[in-house]
């Protein structure tokens, strides 16, 4: 601090500053936008420069057009120079006459006019230096003064471009500044409508975890009550049956599955007429399927006694040979069919169904086990449900941060614009 100064404080200009919204810079910026474009006062002046600096060009070329040779010495000109002096004259009137001394109404039209003085003053360019020179060997004063008028008018044409450029940089400030505005109220509502995506969520996920605990509740009472541990006891039941009655089903098997090549014998003797018998598909079933062809027997079995019988006849006959280790092997299974070994398991495995069907009805009618069932699918069908809103929350997430990252950066170029064209203002862009 100055000496002075120590007894004479300098005040301080204090800046008022402004604090905007995001609607309210949003609107100041659009208002800025049609305010620059219209504002370009300050060019009046420079086009009433033009005009002066084209009239006193206009004036130094009729000044040359009138200034003729002295008689005496035009024997002694080079006569490119008489020649070119006239077509000089004129091409600059015309070219000057170019010019045009309207003013643009707003930056758009300010740069049209720009682009349309430079077209002028390269016409004016191009015949300076084809016949400007030439003229400018007898003339040289009179093109000396004529140029430093021209070059007057191309330092004003130059401070216009100037003038636009500015303009143009700072119209361009703004409407990035408002581009950016844009597509930062896009991302924030898109940002709003993700969060409200995710509170519905968040709600499904609290609605389903509430089913989960009912319906875990519901099945853990079912599975004390006595009806389920009957349900339980019924179900054992119902496996014992299904064990013995495979049992019984691979005793049938013990005893038709050493017969099978001899089915298949015999059907062959059938088929070629060696022996006459009548249940032809009866035999075809127990070829391709001995013990399902059992099963699907009635009671007594008459097919397979049938079969037998045509067996031992072809034996007999000798239509049907067998080998003594295949008749070791077949013979004593012969021996348990005609000793009723087959309708002593069909008669057992009917009871084995009939028990079992018994069972299935009683489970039927307490409805206890499909209850707990139905309870168990539907926890498992909340469950995934739960995982699969989850999975779409942590991807709403991710794009909520992404969407952060660009929202910030936004905030930060709205704010680093808004200080170059006005810094009093003071943005509050939440």
């Amino acid at each position: 601090m100055g000496f002075f100064d120590r007894f004479f404080k300098k005040k301080e200009v204090q800046v008022t500053r402004r604090e905007f919204s995001l609607k309210d810079i949003e609107d100041f910026i659009k208002k800025e936008i049609v305010t620059k474009n219209k504002d370009i006062k300050d060019v009046g002046p420079l086009i009433e420069e033009i005009k002066n600096a084209r009239d006193d060009a206009k004036e130094k070329v009729e000044e040359l057009k009138n200034h003729d040779f002295p008689d005496e010495i035009k024997d002694r000109v080079y006569k490119p120079i008489l020649t070119s002096k006239p077509q000089y004259v004129k091409s600059l009137l015309e070219s000057l006459g170019t010019i045009n001394l309207e003013e643009p109404g707003n930056l758009d039209e300010l740069e049209e006019y720009y682009k349309a003085l430079l077209n002028s003053l390269k016409r004016i360019q191009k015949i300076q230096e084809k016949k400007g020179r030439i003229v400018a060997m007898s003339f040289e004063e009179e093109v000396m003064k004529l140029g430093g008028a021209l070059n007057r008018i191309i330092d004003i044409v130059n401070e216009i471009g100037e003038v636009l450029e500015e303009r143009k940089a700072d119209r361009k400030t703004l409407l990035d500044i408002d581009s950016d505005i844009t597509e930062l109220n896009m991302g924030m509502q898109q940002l709003d409508k993700l969060k409200d995506k995710k509170l519905v969520l968040k709600e499904k996920i609290s609605s389903l975890k509430e089913d989960i605990k009912r319906m875990s509740n519901e099945k853990e009472e079912i599975e004390k009550s006595d009806a389920f541990k009957k349900c339980l006891d019924l179900n054992e039941c119902l496996l014992k049956n299904e064990e013995n009655a495979a049992r019984v089903k691979a005793g049938a098997l013990n005893i038709l599955g050493p017969l099978s090549r001899t089915f298949r014998k015999f059907g062959k003797v059938v088929d070629d007429g060696k022996i006459k018998f009548e249940n032809k598909d009866g035999i075809k079933k127990y070829i391709k399927d001995p013990a399902g062809a059992f099963l699907s027997e009635t009671d007594g079995c008459p097919v397979i006694y049938e079969i037998i019988a045509g067996i031992e006849k072809a034996i007999k006959r000798g239509t049907l040979s067998l080998s003594p280790k295949e008749k070791k092997k077949v013979m004593p299974k012969i021996a348990d069919i005609k000793s009723g070994g087959l309708e002593k398991i069909k008669s057992r495995l009917k009871v084995l169904e009939m028990e079992r069907e018994g069972i299935k009805k009683e489970l039927v009618s307490l409805d206890i086990q499909a209850a707990c069932d139905r309870l168990a699918e539907d926890i498992e069908n909340n469950t995934r449900e739960i995982e699969k809103i989850t999975a779409e929350l942590d991807s709403i997430s991710r794009q909520e941060g992404m969407l952060n990252e660009k929202i910030q950066g936004l905030k930060e170029d709205i704010e680093n614009g808004v200080l170059k064209i006005d810094d009093t203002i003071s943005l509050n862009l939440t």
